[in-house]
């Protein structure tokens, strides 16, 4: 029996995006990923919260008697786990998401995680 040539297919070319076109990263805030809640809530707050960056702090926060929100999810310096270590400051958002759900964030409750939706 003779061999059977395949027949060539033609793949189109993907589209290129334009030169001034830069995709959204998530950064540090793709921690989320690794803990068992609603990542696409998750995940728009912490860039709302931080803008992805891990050293974020706000210096205008004061929580009974310490000054300042700390990280990827400005974790308030009472916390235990404030800190500016992204893997530490996602394992505390978590841990506070399970116990007061998401209306602790300032950006939750403002609305202003839905542009990052």
């Amino acid at each position: 029996m003779p061999a059977v040539e395949p027949e060539e297919v033609t793949v189109p070319e993907p589209i290129a995006q334009p030169a001034s076109y830069e995709a959204p990263t998530a950064g540090d805030c793709s921690l989320v990923y690794n803990y068992d809640w609603d990542t696409t809530t998750a995940l728009a707050v912490c860039l709302a919260e931080s803008g992805g960056n891990p050293n974020a702090f706000n210096g205008n926060d004061v929580h009974n008697g310490c000054v300042g929100s700390i990280g990827l999810f400005q974790i308030a310096c009472l916390h235990e786990g404030a800190s500016f270590d992204p893997a530490t400051n996602v394992e505390t958002a978590y841990r506070l998401y399970n116990r007061s759900g998401w209306t602790i964030w300032g950006a939750y409750t403002s609305g202003s995680y839905l542009k990052f939706m």
